[in-house]
């Protein structure tokens, strides 16, 4: 009796510090190699009830739930946030406890009704986790025009893209219909889109009708500046009419989930020169936890065709985003981006513009 009470003592001390220890370095694991780990949390929290008994379980697992987020936590934020924590319990945390403080029936009585509740428990927290920490990338393509005044038929001819040195014309397939926080600068509906030979190589030829006029005061999407979420449209920048430089404006959007992990690049491309800048590092526990680092600049032939001469702005973007869940409500995801802006005055002249590949690695989380 007494060999058994200090079993249990035993366990009592080092279930609860070794969720701490795996909780931490899971965390430290889902960031900076492979969220498999997080997906095996729930295997974790069923083990330390499976080898001791109800409250010892339950507490490891609370434990290792909380360590897990307190570290992603303090990686995303650099301070503690109780909001990620809500999410986590709530998002699965408070099922992992139910998990571990019944998995000692498991173990006495395998075949009885409410081992099976736990085992069906099990099963669904490890698709749940699975399904979060699974990754997930999108492809991007955003083009934006402006102009001073207002245009008739205007007609662009843009790098078209490729993946591993192939054309790659799927995502024009995909247009992008949705931009709930845009309150007046909407998507450009009526436009033609093909490809064609120039030249350059084969290229995109992008038609628009006419611009379309800001007329409603508020937030409004421009082509200034850079995106505050990379693979995401545009952001927003408020202005009224009155003081707008540019209030005629396009807005095209293709936008396509993908498993792969090659990069969508602008083709075709001239005078490429590696760079390896990086702009922007943030380190947190001893590693880098967000990035921002300039890869390469090069030039791309653009021409714009309105049978005249005219002033617009002209941006476009094309990114690679993937990113995959390392906590219930906080995820890590890379972008690859590509971008180029300029100002056109004569038209029908093809023009070598500049560009640069941007590479951003940063984690996500409630706000």
């Amino acid at each position: 009796m007494t060999e058994v009470l200090t079993r249990v003592k035993t366990k009592g001390v080092l279930f609860p510090l070794a969720a701490l220890v795996i909780g931490v370095a899971s965390a430290y694991v889902a960031v900076l190699y492979t969220s498999v780990v997080f997906w095996l949390v729930p295997v974790w929290a069923f083990v330390f009830g499976f080898f001791s008994n109800s409250r010892i379980g339950s507490a490891s697992a609370f434990l290792l739930v909380v360590s897990h987020t307190a570290t992603i936590s303090m990686m995303l934020r650099g301070t503690f946030e109780p909001v990620d924590h809500v999410f986590g319990m709530l998002g699965g945390g408070l099922v992992l406890c139910i998990i571990a403080y019944g998995a000692p029936l498991v173990r006495k009585r395998p075949r009885g009704f409410r081992s099976a509740v736990v085992i069906a428990l099990l099963a669904v927290s490890l698709a749940w986790y699975g399904l979060i920490s699974w990754p997930r990338g999108t492809y991007y393509y955003q083009v934006i025009i402006e102009s001073p005044e207002q245009l008739g038929r205007i007609e662009l001819f843009l790098p078209l893209v490729e993946v591993s040195g192939e054309p790659y014309a799927e995502i024009f397939n995909h247009p992008y219909e949705e931009l709930s926080f845009v309150t007046e600068s909407d998507l450009t509906e009526d436009y033609s889109l093909e490809l064609v030979e120039t030249e350059y190589g084969l290229m995109v030829r992008l038609s628009i009708p006419e611009l379309k006029r800001r007329n409603v005061p508020g937030t409004v999407t421009t082509a200034e500046g850079g995106p505050t979420v990379p693979g995401e449209p545009r952001p927003v920048h408020t202005s009224t009419p009155d003081n707008l430089p540019y209030p005629f404006a396009g807005n095209v959007i293709f936008k396509m989930s993908r498993s792969g992990g090659d990069r969508l690049q602008f083709s075709p491309k001239r005078e490429v020169e590696a760079q390896r800048v990086m702009v922007f590092e943030r380190h947190w526990g001893g590693i880098r936890v967000e990035t921002r680092e300039i890869l390469e600049e090069f030039e791309v032939p653009v021409k714009v065709n309105s049978g005249g001469e005219v002033n617009v702005r002209i941006r476009l973007e094309t990114s690679s985003s993937r990113g995959r869940g390392v906590n219930i409500a906080i995820g890590t995801g890379e972008t690859y981006r590509e971008a180029f802006q300029f100002r056109a005055v004569d038209t029908n002249e093809w023009a070598l513009v500049s560009g640069e590949a941007i590479s951003t690695s940063r984690l996500t989380g409630p706000d």
